[in-house]
């Protein structure tokens, strides 16, 4: 054999050694990288997003609320806001009846109307019986509804007692929020009633230890500035 083309032979040995070496080594950095670089989460201030969509929020403040019977029960002007928001009330009904009977309204007409005032214009006429075919006619699912079934009786409360009303808003200096959003909970001693803005603790007799009291009360030693502080 050629003495060409032995050295030929055993170059091409030698690349394909070298290539059969250096592919899997470079593939490893190349996945490697690749995965350091889809897996890299992005900072943005306190916020957080990593690869897989889910972001992250880091805590701005830390605080320990203060005991709720140290918490402002009242708002100094609270009698007079609450007293302003019974009164206007009652005035608007008195006006609106006032106005109604000026129109000519029925006694009967007016109570309708203040059954629901804000749907007071009558959008469809109804003429009672129109449309029906001659005869009578029985809905045959009235005599599933007429079998007899065992009763589930619900249990008597062991106590009932007025919890946290709008009226506790406005004790607050918060003119009625509509429509009241009620909440509470029981625990081994307390319970906690909330309403919209506020809330207030009573024993298990239904006697308030505190409140009413503005729900960003509890944040109070959070950082000056902080939304939760600031508004409710």
């Amino acid at each position: 054999m050629n003495w060409k083309y032995k050295l030929l032979i055993f170059t091409i040995l030698v690349t394909a050694v070298v290539i059969f070496v250096k592919l899997p080594s470079q593939a490893g950095k190349n996945v490697e990288s690749a995965t350091n670089t889809v897996a890299a989460p992005i900072v943005n201030g306190e916020f957080t997003e990593y690869a897989n969509g889910i972001i992250g929020i880091a805590p701005h403040g830390f605080a320990i609320s203060k005991p709720v019977k140290e918490m402002l029960a009242q708002d100094p002007d609270a009698l007079r806001s609450r007293a302003l928001f019974v009164r206007t009330k009652e005035q608007k009904r008195a006006a609106r009846l006032e106005k109604l009977r000026a129109q000519g309204l029925s006694e009967e007409e007016i109570e309708i109307d203040q059954i629901n005032i804000r749907n007071a214009r009558t959008i469809k006429k109804i003429v009672p019986g129109a449309g029906l075919a001659e005869g009578k006619f029985k809905d045959p699912l009235v005599d599933e509804g007429q079998k007899s079934f065992e009763l589930q009786t619900m249990p008597t409360p062991s106590l009932t007692f007025r919890g946290a009303s709008q009226i506790d808003n406005v004790a607050q200096g918060v003119s009625g929020v509509v429509p009241p959003d009620a909440n509470g909970d029981v625990g081994p001693n307390h319970y906690v009633s909330a309403v919209n803005l506020v809330f207030k603790v009573f024993d298990k007799t239904g006697n308030v230890l505190a409140g009413p009291v503005l729900n960003n009360s509890l944040f109070q030693n959070l950082p000056a500035g902080d939304p939760c502080r600031i508004t409710n």
